[in-house]
């Protein structure tokens, strides 16, 4: 059997999907069949979701084969509470607040493809399986100023902050964690699916539906977690009902928080052992998809767009914010006194306290609290947000060019940059106009991407 007897489907989703871009090009142009399964939208979208962690709901402005070679260079961006210069690793231009979003030169080229902001700074994982600390994890802890490698030697897949400690999952099934970034601690291995932070806890779920609830990870985890159930037990033991073939596939933290979602749109309160049915039922057509929490308060969503707000303070009751109701929202995230949205235009949205800057804009020149979520730009107009990180009084967003063009741009820029920085004056050579900066997959074959000019706006 050849490689091209295989079905279509199990070429896309379980061999070509795997290849770096370099093999794809090549094997795109050896016949006609290999040339439109390599252009099918289907395996770009799910390159993103690989390489980079994108979320598959994340779509509209690009195809998925332009945005996967956007996201080959991200730019991170911080605004909020600077104290200390946690915000830009290390950047002595701003001040001790940062009013909207800035650019963090310190981690161009980093690859950076998901933030985790603490109590007092970041981690960011780059596409490359590192981790990134940036600011502090205890409150009157020695800063980082200048963002430092994590010291292990593994490949990370994700990163998740809680005030002052962190939890990060390897490629090969272990959950590693710490308060001390030169002390990490290896608590848990199997296979996880994913590990999540919450203000003092952490859930860890596994791929067989189960989850593991750590009510204290501020100092060094207790060997055994304080909650360990699957849907079915809790199920079992509550008098409720669901499918044989029903499992927990999210799970998320917050203080007094542990929470988990089904497959099939069930709602579970871990500590109260109980099913939050005022969530599920607001829209029963369209069952609950995506579940995010952070401090006191949660959100769940789903693909109709319909978003509901959740508080450790009354946990039953949701809360709609009609600025949040069929606007795309992709994620949402909540720090302090502030909370953001980012929908599937790639636009980034906030309300709640202005918290040193933290919201990352003014209403009417005004740092009055807001209600209703409203755009944040800064740096970040013109760019396309795929992911934010909001925690204390600060923010964060991973965000690229929104058209290829300001992508070769901002690469030239950075490359003449680099060139400014590292020859004297007197010594510089003359330039060649002629000839731009290199630009991997620029001549169509470095990368080997099908790209396709972006949709109009």
């Amino acid at each position: 059997m050849e490689l091209a007897d295989l079905p279509d489907d199990v070429l896309l989703s379980e061999i070509i999907v795997r290849l770096p871009p370099s093999s794809i090009s090549a094997l795109s142009q050896t016949c006609k069949l290999f040339n439109s399964i390599c252009k099918d939208h289907n395996l770009w979208r799910e390159k993103c979701r690989a390489d980079y962690n994108l979320p598959p709901s994340l779509y509209g402005r690009f195809e998925w084969s332009t945005l996967y070679r956007l996201l080959n260079d991200p730019v991170v961006l911080t605004w909020g509470e600077n104290d200390g210069r946690l915000m830009q690793t290390g950047d002595k231009s701003f001040g001790s607040n940062i009013e909207e979003p800035k650019v963090v030169e310190g981690l161009r080229g980093k690859k950076i493809v998901q933030l985790s902001g603490s109590g007092w700074g970041f981690h960011a994982l780059s596409s490359d399986g590192k981790v990134y600390a940036w600011g502090r994890l205890k409150d009157h802890a020695q800063n980082i100023l200048q963002a430092e490698v994590v010291p292990l030697n593994h490949t990370f897949t994700s990163i998740s902050c809680g005030r002052s400690h962190a939890l990060a999952l390897t490629d090969r099934g272990q959950v590693y964690w710490w308060n001390d970034i030169h002390k990490p601690r290896l608590i848990m291995e199997g296979d996880i699916v994913s590990a999540v932070s919450g203000w003092t806890s952490g859930v860890i779920l596994l791929r067989d539906g189960s989850v593991r609830y750590y009510s204290d990870l501020t100092r060094q985890p207790a060997e055994h977690p304080n909650i360990n159930e699957s849907l079915h037990s809790l199920c079992l033991s509550t008098g409720t009902t669901t499918t044989d073939d029903d499992r927990f596939v999210q799970v998320a933290a917050g203080e007094g928080l542990g929470l988990a979602l089904s497959s099939s749109g069930q709602l579970w309160d871990l500590i109260g052992r109980k099913r939050l049915t005022k969530f599920e039922n607001a829209n029963a057509e369209h069952p609950l998809t995506h579940l995010t929490a952070s401090f006191q308060k949660f959100a769940v969503y789903n693909e109709a767009g319909d978003v509901l707000i959740g508080s450790s303070r009354d946990i039953t009751e949701p809360q709609v914010i009609k600025g949040l109701q069929k606007e795309g929202v992709v994620q949402v995230s909540f720090g302090d006194w502030h909370s953001g949205a980012l929908n599937d235009q790639g636009q980034v949205l906030a309300w709640g306290g202005w918290q040193n800057g933290a919201r990352g804009f003014k209403l009417n020149g005004k740092k009055d609290n807001v209600e209703e979520p409203h755009p944040v730009e800064g740096d970040l107009k013109g760019m396309f947000a795929f992911q934010i990180s909001f925690a204390g009084w600060h923010s964060a967003a991973l965000a690229v060019p929104m058209s290829i063009d300001a992508f070769e741009e901002m690469i030239k820029k950075r490359k003449l940059d680099v060139r400014d920085e590292e020859e004297p004056e007197q010594e510089r050579p003359r330039r060649n106009l002629r000839r731009g900066p290199f630009l991997p997959g620029r001549r169509g074959r470095s990368m080997g991407l099908p790209v396709q000019p972006p949709n109009k706006i």
